[in-house]
């Protein structure tokens, strides 16, 4: 079943700036590093945080308009809603994860 695209920022506790989240076809997918700011220590810190809280889940890592996503199932009664969205990543990267828009 296809769905409609939902696309919107969040800002994630302690980091910077806005993560963009994209909502597609049962999947939702979160920027979570630049691919050029990606070797930087901070950024690889998040890229091991993330992974480490999603081990043992399946997911992918993508590589989409120079960010990384990281892109994961979504459960059916999260979409087509922002906050339920927002704290379904909140939850399953273990991040303080708000919505921006």
């Amino acid at each position: 079943m296809v769905s409609e695209a939902l696309r919107f920022q969040t800002t994630v506790s302690g980091w910077s700036r806005f993560r963009d989240v994209r909502v597609e076809n049962g999947k939702v997918s979160m920027e979570i590093a630049r691919v050029n700011c990606s070797h930087c220590a901070t950024c690889r810190r998040r890229v091991e945080h993330v992974e480490a809280a999603l081990q043992g889940q399946a997911y992918a890592r993508e590589f989409v308009g120079g960010g990384i996503y990281y892109s994961l199932n979504l459960p059916d009664e999260c979409s087509g809603d922002i906050r339920k969205v927002t704290e379904f990543l909140g939850r399953t990267l273990r991040l303080d994860i708000r919505s921006a828009s």
